[in-house]
């Protein structure tokens, strides 16, 4: 019904294997055209039909519910959750960013990283040392009376307490005011060659690419992992006119000033961005729009990444025949995000011994199953 797009507003892309995907052509949404160029340039993989999983399932394997499933499908913050902590069977599970971080930092030969978090204090960044909280709109948000309260602050947090908690607390006092500070001045004379577009996620990716471009001069970070958000996409009273035509536009936007930036300071080959989500929408309509579903279509896009290509499997058919659909237009997927954050983490230098810490899960999936660095990336 409503839910469906025009074929002839589509941008075209060809899957390069002929018959390993139930089509060899493909449609992009036509608010997507940066999309389209980084496929064909072979900068950009698709990644069908992927979404949060405990082990593989088939539809009789879900009704009879003889596999281990995510619980409270289809209920966005626990589905968010298992998106962010990839270990979806355990609510206090840290995020995948801050164990792979953890990995990094404890290796023998230690990688200087950190985390940026453009999207508050989310569950993908704990579990390892509090990200750097940065503002979209504004950057790093400075106290604006330092200059006032900077001698009565050090009196406090001089202070030496027989509290633990207190203790803790002058710590984070003093560290925090101390980074924004220095952090925000520098963030704040930053000047990129690009012009991003003035978006909610156009900000936010402004703010990614000063980071980057301060990182190369001053800061020396070895990996660095930033994390941005864009909502909006719960469309159950509406069809195309909100997706489309307003977020995949600011998507759009958004990557293609990022790309842009990124080859004007050299480092796009260095960088990777993963698109991420609970899930996606239901296949069938409503009558006004669409309900949550499972499965849905993600891409990897970065000047090192080995695109042009399908990762993953697209269901031979969609409809209430479909071997993947549960009813209602809902698709388990055949792809788990296991699968590509193996290959991210492997491209992080992950070592192999802590793929298992990082990936709770990653053990109950084949091997053909999940992508490793040299599938993914040149």
């Amino acid at each position: 019904g409503g839910a469906a797009l025009q074929k002839g507003t589509l941008h075209t892309i060809q899957v390069p294997v002929p018959g390993t995907q139930p089509c060899d052509t493909f449609g992009l949404h036509n608010k997507l055209p940066q999309l389209k160029s980084l496929y064909d340039a072979g900068e950009a993989i698709v990644l069908p039909n992927i979404g949060a999983l405990v082990e593989p399932v088939n539809v009789e394997q879900y009704k009879s519910k003889s596999k281990r499933l995510p619980p409270s499908l289809f209920a966005h913050n626990i589905m968010q959750r298992s998106m962010h902590n990839l270990h979806a069977q355990s609510a206090s599970s840290t995020g995948v960013l801050g164990r792979i971080t953890n990995a990094l930092t404890q290796k023998a030969a230690p990688y200087k990283t950190r985390m940026y978090s453009l999207m508050g204090n989310v569950k993908i960044v704990e579990g390892s040392s509090s990200p750097e909280m940065i503002n979209g709109r504004h950057g790093i948000v400075r106290f604006s009376e330092l200059s006032n309260f900077e001698a009565a602050i050090a009196n406090l947090t001089k202070e030496k307490s027989e509290s633990f908690f207190a203790e803790t607390f002058s710590s984070v006092l003093e560290t925090s005011l101390l980074q924004t500070e220095q952090m925000g001045a520098m963030l704040d004379n930053v000047e990129l060659n690009t012009t991003f577009p003035e978006s909610d996620l156009g900000g936010q990716f402004d703010k990614v690419a000063k980071v980057i471009k301060l990182n190369k001069n001053v800061l020396e970070m070895e990996r660095a992992a930033f994390v941005t958000k864009l909502g909006g996409f719960d469309t159950h009273n509406s069809f195309d006119t909100v997706t489309g035509d307003v977020k995949f536009d600011q998507i759009n936007g958004a990557i293609s000033s990022f790309v842009e930036e990124m080859k004007a300071q050299s480092a796009w080959d260095d960088v990777a961005v993963l698109t991420v989500s609970d899930f996606g929408r239901t296949i069938s309509s409503n009558g006004l729009g669409t309900d949550h579903g499972w499965g849905g279509n993600m891409v990897l896009l970065g000047g090192g990444v080995d695109g042009g290509k399908f990762m993953g499997k697209f269901p031979h058919k969609l409809g209430d025949d479909g071997e993947l659909n549960i009813g209602r237009g809902r698709v388990i997927p055949s792809t788990s995000w296991e699968a590509v954050w193996k290959g991210l983490a492997e491209w992080l230098d992950v070592p192999a011994d802590k793929l298992d810490e990082v990936l709770p899960n990653l053990k109950n999936f084949p091997p053909d199953q999940v992508f490793g660095k040299a599938q993914l990336f040149k």
